[in-house]
């Protein structure tokens, strides 16, 4: 049976979490055992974050669709990364794959998570206070 995830990105805007997108992630085992050490067994890499569970404080859309996913499966994995967090895991996840950092096809915010943040990066979030990743796994 496949593993998929579900993402939701959000930004801090006057102290709040609002919802900026839930982009449509390919399955990448190794990318999900680095991000919650889901499939870490079929894969071999161990996560770099501990499962935090989710934020108490995400925005109403990504609570909805949680709270939506519950009904249906038992979520697992459920976590989050900072933006802080975001360089780290890019680069270890170029690492696990056997790329360098230029290399498109593992570029996170291009290839990946297909998100920018008014042009720039996610990791520096120009505009906004703060960003993060919320996501779960439906294994």
């Amino acid at each position: 049976m496949g593993c998929n995830i579900h993402i939701h990105i959000e930004v801090k805007l006057g102290g709040g979490w609002y919802h900026y997108s839930a982009p449509r992630v390919d399955r990448s085992y190794k990318l999900f055992s680095l991000m919650a050490g889901v499939r870490s067994d079929d894969t071999g890499v161990n996560s770099l974050f501990p499962v935090r569970g989710l934020p108490n404080d995400t925005s109403w859309l990504t609570d909805y669709e949680y709270q939506h996913d519950i009904n249906n499966f038992k979520p697992k994995g459920v976590s989050y990364i900072t933006a802080e967090e975001l360089p780290q895991l890019q680069e270890a996840y170029c690492r696990v794959m056997n790329t360098q950092p230029a290399d498109l096809t593992t570029d996170l915010e291009w290839t990946v998570f297909h998100t920018f943040i008014q042009g720039s990066s996610m990791a520096t979030h120009p505009t906004y206070e703060d960003l993060r990743i919320v996501f779960w796994f439906d294994d």
